[in-house]
């Protein structure tokens, strides 16, 4: 991938793209044997289902979508963070003094040669028209904490679930419509939505054990401050 290439993955996709290319990847064998928790999600043997593998999975992926979507917009305008085209402007019009700003990001928005807004981004239509705290993208890719809590993955099947959140997330700011910070920021608020409501969701929607459920969440759930995008495969594991 170019960083061009990145930009232009994350633009206007449809909702679970990526997250379904790793789902195909983990259920066809790709990096290792499939193995879903019984009391989570039961299947009839040892091979993968269909309509309790893809299907279900990719329902589970599109249903934590439009969960996180409504958390995440009112944090967006509760916070009301301005999208970084919009500073970026503001500092290259004058509207923000040169002295508020520092002197090398100054001198790079200066180079930039902004003569509206959305040429900062990779976008023609540049950033999205609501506020940049928290990343969407990021918030609704958290697949990296939900299928670990319908399978038993293997550390390298987690190690590529997080990447794939990773570079989702990520993607965006490479793309210049979100600042570092909303990435982290929505993938953790993803990740706490997805505690609170995945127990009974499965519960209900696939007849898995709902206290157990609620253990394993606290189990498999991980801190992504914590994470180093240069190391994100050291030391995963999960039994």
């Amino acid at each position: 991938f170019t960083l061009g290439d990145m930009a232009g993955a994350v633009y206007d996709e449809p909702p679970c793209y990526w997250q379904g290319y790793i789902i195909r990847d983990i259920l066809s064998g790709k990096y290792g044997p499939v193995t879903v928790d019984d009391q989570v999600m039961k299947w009839r043997g040892n091979s993968v289902e269909f309509i309790d593998g893809v299907i279900a999975l990719t329902e589970i992926c599109t249903w934590a979508v439009f969960h996180v979507s409504n958390h995440n917009f009112a944090a967006k305008y509760l916070t009301g963070m301005p999208r970084p085209e919009e500073v970026a402007y503001a500092v290259a019009a004058g509207e923000i003094r040169q002295k508020h700003v520092p002197d090398q990001l100054y001198t790079n928005i200066m180079k930039l040669n902004l003569n509206h807004a959305v040429d900062f981004t990779a976008y023609p239509d540049g950033s999205p028209r609501h506020p940049s705290y928290p990343a969407m993208h990021s918030a609704a890719s958290n697949i990296s904490f939900w299928l670990q809590v319908v399978l038993k993955p293997t550390a390298e099947q987690i190690c590529e679930m997080k990447k794939i959140d990773y570079a989702v997330s990520y993607a965006r700011t490479v793309a210049g419509v979100h600042y570092p910070q909303d990435n982290k920021a929505g993938l953790k608020l993803g990740q706490e939505i997805m505690k609170r409501e995945l127990p009974h969701y499965l519960s209900e929607k696939f007849h898995g054990d709902e206290e157990y459920i609620r253990e394993k969440v606290e189990k498999v759930s991980f801190n992504w401050d914590e994470i180093d995008p240069a190391d994100i495969c050291d030391n995963l594991s999960y039994s």
